[in-house]
């Protein structure tokens, strides 16, 4: 079931408990298979305690941030999300401000974080596995 329609029939609530769910599945997974693991979320699942500790527990989080300006962008070039469906941009562009005020504490807290503002996918990549020393 699309995210989108998780949200309109069932909730934000039971979305985010499915979170910690997969969260927790993956954690218990960790456990028996010893392989890299990339968790790639979406930027509401850290904020719930639980998840951030699950995560922690199982390798090195880098939150991947940018202005809300270029997120409002990205949002009105297609991108789907639950939490910023507004008839305007205006409106959209509050809500982003306003989630990216509430979550702030939590964003803050990986020891890394890459601005994705003005650059690209490959090379966001490669500034993890450099912050990694992965190469």
């Amino acid at each position: 079931m699309p995210i989108d329609v998780i949200f309109a029939t069932l909730g934000e609530p039971y979305f985010r408990d499915l979170e910690t769910s997969v969260v927790s599945d993956i954690v218990e997974r960790r456990r028996t298979i010893h392989c890299g693991l990339v968790v790639s979320c979406g930027g509401g699942l850290p904020v719930r305690e639980k998840n951030y500790q699950m995560l922690e527990s199982i390798g090195t989080i880098v939150c991947l941030h940018a202005t809300a300006e270029k997120l409002l962008a990205r949002v009105l070039c297609g991108e789907t999300r639950p939490l910023l469906q507004s008839e305007s941009g205006e409106k959209t562009e509050a809500r982003i401000t306003s989630l990216l005020s509430q979550r702030a504490t939590t964003y803050h807290r990986p020891r890394y974080r890459i601005d994705t503002t003005e650059i690209s996918p490959s090379e966001v990549c490669d500034q993890i596995i450099s912050l990694l020393s992965l190469v």
